[in-house]
């Protein structure tokens, strides 16, 4: 499952048809979002509760789809994997809904943080003696070089070629800003993981009737 979160950085920036990659923390974040079922099967296997595999089961199926190139689809297996597992534990009713309930809910809010707000960044290309020269422009402003205009109120970029400008563009990369907050997100899922009722086991494993002799 790792290498899937692994991947996910580098599809997202491969995917891209625009020069500009995402910023680290938001690499670091995606990423992050597809290993948070890994890190909740560990802590479910290591605590022997089903709770938190059966919500890395369903975040696996849930995030499975999302990556357009397909490469989260492998997460289907595992996702099967850990509901099975966690269905042949016996559960109770102590706690086990909110250690159901809050790696779930703070998973899909990470990756509602960290993929819905994404923000536009706006570049030019300039031609120089050494190549070719990528530069970030508001074109709202008006310091921004000669050619480089706002294409009305949809926020885009306008450029004629002048100059040493051959190109521009506008793109959207992964947000800073919803990137720490899906991180943040992540570690809270992890530590009410980690960290509930610790030491007191709130499941057990079913054990077979005894036959009377």
């Amino acid at each position: 499952m790792l290498w899937v979160s692994i991947l996910m950085g580098p599809v997202v920036n491969a995917n891209d048809d625009m020069p500009l990659d995402d910023p680290p923390v938001g690499l670091l974040a995606f990423a992050a979002v597809y290993a948070l079922p890994a890190a909740l099967g560990v802590i479910g296997f290591a605590r022997r509760r089903p709770e938190p595999r059966f919500a890395a089961g369903l975040l696996c199926l849930g995030l499975a789809p999302t990556a357009f190139s397909g490469v989260a689809l492998p997460l289907i297996l595992p996702g099967v994997l850990f509901l099975v597992s966690a269905v042949d534990q016996r559960w109770t009713r102590r706690a086990g809904l909110a250690l159901l309930l809050a790696p779930l809910l703070l998973g899909a809010s990470s990756w509602v943080a960290v993929v819905g707000q994404r923000e536009e960044v706006c570049f030019i290309v300039r031609t120089t003696a050494t190549g070719r020269q990528l530069e970030i422009v508001d074109p709202s402003d008006p310091r921004s070089p000669a050619g480089v205009t706002s294409d009305g109120d949809g926020g885009g970029l306008r450029v004629e070629s002048s100059g040493d400008v051959a190109s521009g563009g506008c793109t959207s990369v992964l947000s800073e800003s919803g990137s720490v907050i899906g991180l943040a997100l992540l570690a809270t899922a992890l530590t009410l993981s980690a960290l509930a009722d610790r030491g007191r086991p709130t499941t057990r494993y079913a054990r077979a009737p005894e036959v009377p002799a």
